[in-house]
């Protein structure tokens, strides 16, 4: 736990070196931790260190809105949904989804992007490939499209997942849609 502890703040001391006026805050609770931690208070250092580790994930949570496009012509778009989960929550990462409406059809865009359950879905994926899965290319990307559930499934830069489902929607609403989302800028965060 002291390990933990003490890599954060050497992690979070090199981050602040460069940051944004945001970073007070972010280094409001440094300082705090530190304080608490020189005062033998590994509990209260463990608290703050927690707090900036949240202020990160809201940061990230916040880039990866911007991904989601608006909605297509006709369409109406629901806000943006997500979490930046913790590290020890199923070892961190960031889910943001939207849901897009037209004339009782429906398009509910999902990814899911630095997380273990990524590397799962890829190997889903493969063998759903291999055992004669619908693929597609679509904006330059391989996509497994699924009849069943009306979805199509995509692994970018092997660390993100894209899910484009539809209810009542048609397949070219699906691909339009995967062809709305920035995955330059998917790419770009994932480095």
């Amino acid at each position: 736990m002291i390990v933990r502890t003490l890599a954060l703040a050497a992690i979070a001391a090199a981050f602040v070196a460069g940051a944004p006026a945001w970073a007070d805050d972010f280094s409001d609770h440094l300082d705090k931790a530190r304080s608490a931690y020189a005062a033998h208070d590994l509990r209260g250092a463990q608290r703050e260190l927690g707090d900036a580790e949240g202020l990160i994930r809201q940061l990230r949570l916040k880039q990866w809105k911007v991904v989601l496009p608006d909605a297509l012509d006709g369409w109406k778009a629901e806000n943006v949904e997500g979490t930046a989960a913790a590290m020890a929550m199923l070892g961190g990462g960031v889910s943001v989804s939207r849901r897009y409406r037209k004339d009782g059809a429906s398009v509910n865009i999902e990814i899911i992007a630095d997380s273990p359950i990524v590397a799962s879905v890829s190997g889903v994926i493969k063998m759903l490939t291999a055992v004669g899965a619908e693929t597609m290319t679509v904006a330059g990307h391989t996509v497994v499209y699924r009849k069943e559930d009306h979805s199509m499934m995509a692994i970018v830069a092997d660390k993100a997942l894209i899910t484009v489902k539809g209810s009542s929607a048609s397949e070219d609403d699906l691909k339009s849609y995967f062809k709305a989302i920035n995955i330059a800028e998917i790419e770009k965060l994932l480095k």
